[in-house]
């Protein structure tokens, strides 16, 4: 009755379209203006203690039943942009006539609920915030081209922690490994991907770490219909 309510009337109308099952819990719906004065008077921290309880409650019932073959732990980190009004949020900077904020998550695996989460405004960059976010030795971290930062991969690398992403199109990089050097030739299929084997590279750091270059493993794009993707992770 609240899905996609994106105003105070309509969440006042889906709970007045519930009135018969309200009733068995001894509560009306509310109008409008409680609901206004309740969002100017309420502060931040209860909606905070409403979050946690929750998570807490939904976390305990939330395991994934299929076992994965590793036993690292496994999040992902994204954003997604929420439009706001510029006119009543002009803190929310995004574009000249609309403001946004921008949810950064970190989403754990086992029970697919977010874990971590930093609120920007809608034109800090993902990576930006990904520095904010820290992570346990051994932890496999999944992201996409938004997050490929030199400093953060280094950052990520030296402390323990794995990381899956896709690179971008003029990354710079020197191949110091090709183990199809030492394999013998064999015949290729039209869906054969041998020829893009895994390579031992190093990121070219020059302008990024100054001083450090690591080495990282790039893995060979997986013969499927879907559209394939690299994987960068330390070796």
């Amino acid at each position: 009755m609240l899905g996609r309510a994106h105003s105070l009337r309509e969440i006042e109308g889906g709970l007045k379209s519930c009135e018969g099952k309200l009733a068995h819990l001894g509560i009306e719906a509310p109008a409008r203006s409680s609901l206004s004065y309740a969002n100017g008077h309420r502060p931040w921290e209860l909606f905070e203690k409403v979050f946690y309880g929750l998570f807490e409650t939904v976390a305990a019932k939330a395991v994934g039943k299929k076992k994965f073959r590793f036993k690292n732990k496994l999040v992902s980190i994204d954003s997604t942009v929420i439009d706001l009004c510029l006119s009543r949020y002009d803190r929310a900077k995004f574009r000249a006539t609309k403001g946004a904020v921008k949810p950064h998550r970190v989403r754990d695996h086992d029970g697919y609920l977010p874990c971590f989460g930093i609120i920007t405004d809608g034109k800090v960059a993902d990576v930006k915030a990904a520095h904010q976010m820290h992570f346990a030795p051994d932890t496999i971290v999944a992201d996409d081209r938004g997050y490929n930062d030199y400093r953060l991969l280094a950052k990520w690398t030296q402390a323990g922690v794995y990381f899956v992403t896709r690179m971008k199109g003029n990354t710079l990089f020197e191949v110091v490994e090709d183990p199809r050097a030492a394999e013998p030739e064999h015949p290729q299929g039209p869906d054969d991907s041998s020829d893009r084997d895994m390579d031992g590279i190093d990121l070219d750091a020059v302008a990024a770490l100054s001083a450090t270059v690591l080495p990282f493993r790039l893995e060979p794009r997986q013969p499927r219909r879907a559209p394939a993707h690299e994987s960068l992770h330390p070796s």
